[in-house]
């Protein structure tokens, strides 16, 4: 978690393109192009899609339950730890 800089909501509609990977029964997983950027991809459910970006500039995308809920709890964690936070 200390490497993440950001978290958003993705959406699999800006399209996400395979460059390497898996699509099965358990989901997808590879590496993928998507909204311009080259990322790893992790996900069960494309309806549910969470972008982190860590410190590094490469991004995960993860899928979940609540996306926005986990983007918005990431946030709140990388935030609050901080060097700048008071």
């Amino acid at each position: 978690m200390k490497d993440i800089a950001t978290a958003e909501v993705a959406e699999a509609s800006k399209g996400l393109r395979p460059i390497f990977g898996q699509i099965g029964y358990f989901g997808w997983w590879g590496k993928y192009r998507y909204d311009g950027h080259k990322v790893f991809l992790y996900a069960s459910n494309l309806d549910h899609l969470v972008c982190m970006t860590l410190q590094s500039g490469r991004k995960i995308v993860i899928s979940c339950s609540d996306a926005s809920e986990l983007a918005n709890r990431i946030n709140r964690f990388v935030e609050c730890n901080s060097p700048l936070h008071p």
